[in-house]
């Protein structure tokens, strides 16, 4: 996610510290590429576009096992949704696939 939020954000999506840390991570541009391949797909609220401020968030927390929704989120953005049924696609079998409709504890509630 770290990588995925700096590239949004127009930084370079490895900060210099993690390749001294793991020099086998991959070039940026081979990540940059993935992360634009996943396209809309990290778009898990629906808005028309990713947002850090609001997906990479979404799916953050989902992967930290926290509701995906901060509760703050709902009040200055006047969410309606239970945080079971939003954000609609947070979980897909790999991030440079499709996300899927088949997972039931993140589905949208169309």
């Amino acid at each position: 996610m770290v990588y995925i939020a700096r590239h949004l954000l127009g930084l370079t999506p490895v900060p210099a510290s993690f390749r001294t840390i793991d020099p086998t991570i991959p070039p940026d541009s081979v990540i940059v590429g993935r992360i634009d391949a996943a396209g809309n797909a990290f778009d898990v609220d629906r808005s028309g576009a990713t947002q850090v401020s609001t997906d990479a968030v979404y799916v953050a927390r989902r992967l930290l096992g926290l509701t995906p929704v901060p509760p703050s989120f709902r009040v200055l953005m006047a969410v309606r949704r239970e945080d079971a049924r939003a954000p609609v696609r947070c979980r897909a079998p790999r991030w440079t696939a499709a996300p899927t409709d088949t997972d039931t504890r993140c589905r949208s509630p169309r």
